[in-house]
């Protein structure tokens, strides 16, 4: 081979391998051997594209593995799908350069912690938010040391109406409109004011409770029907037993007939 053919065939090489062919592909081109080929081409520093060691099918395997990892898929899942190892599943993810599952968790469990203490969320709105249990929810604060809200805004200034309610002198129950539960809540809610109340607020001095069993009783009700009375009263329910028991204690001075 002369010289000048030489020069050509390098140039020629040159551009196949611009065009981004391989050394066997540029052979085949330009009717050589491969090793001639291999020879020109380490001499002279030309960049062919190196052969790809994994087959077709198994390198789009791999990249399904890994686009559905990104998707949030997890590793154990897609090593039963594959029919592969959970190990070799870690081990194509890592050599794409994507992050662990473990390290994957971790900045999940921050960014649900985050927003939780960021926004004021409580445990079921992060739940719905981030699309994971309540428990799951509760737990990644816990790890992360957030302290997720009790009530949402909305609830909070319900809770404020019903708890000034309350405070003006009607009772919890029928602040909460005869709701149990909601009773519950708003008291909880005047004992993190500093508030200690308890069912009965209107009552917690018993004056109008005793105005009124005085004039009952010298109308010649029964204790029945004072019980009847003061439960509509109350709104709540009172037995004959409760009133008179009561009555017994804090009211002596309507059985001291019956004591003579």
């Amino acid at each position: 081979m002369t010289r000048k053919s030489t020069e050509l065939l390098i140039e020629e090489l040159c551009g196949l391998a611009s065009a981004g062919l391989t050394k066997k592909q540029a052979a085949e081109k330009i009717g050589y051997t491969y090793a001639h080929g291999a020879v020109l081409s380490k001499a002279h520093s030309i960049p062919f594209k190196k052969r790809s060691l994994v087959p077709e099918n198994v390198k789009g395997r791999n990249e399904e593995i890994c686009r559905r990892y990104l998707a949030g898929e997890m590793q154990v899942t897609l090593a039963e799908e594959f029919g592969l190892t959970r190990e070799r599943v870690r081990q194509i993810i890592e050599k794409a350069g994507l992050v662990s599952e473990t390290q994957r968790h971790a900045e999940f469990v921050a960014v649900v912690a985050g927003t939780v203490a960021r926004k004021k969320l409580t445990v079921s709105q992060a739940a719905e938010m981030f699309k994971i249990s309540r428990a799951n929810a509760w737990r990644y604060c816990k790890e992360s040391g957030i302290k997720p809200a009790s009530m949402t805004s909305e609830e909070e200034a319900e809770l404020d109406v019903l708890a000034q309610v309350v405070v003006d002198g009607e009772s919890c129950r029928r602040a909460a409109g005869g709701n149990a539960y909601k009773a519950s809540k708003v008291r909880r809610h005047l004992l993190q004011k500093g508030l200690n109340v308890r069912g009965r607020s209107r009552h917690d001095d018993f004056s109008k409770r005793r105005e009124l069993i005085d004039r009952w009783r010298a109308e010649g009700l029964t204790w029945e029907q004072c019980a009847v009375r003061l439960s509509s009263h109350d709104g709540r329910a009172i037995t004959y037993a409760g009133i008179y028991i009561w009555a017994r204690k804090h009211m002596p001075h309507l059985f001291e007939s019956e004591a003579a």
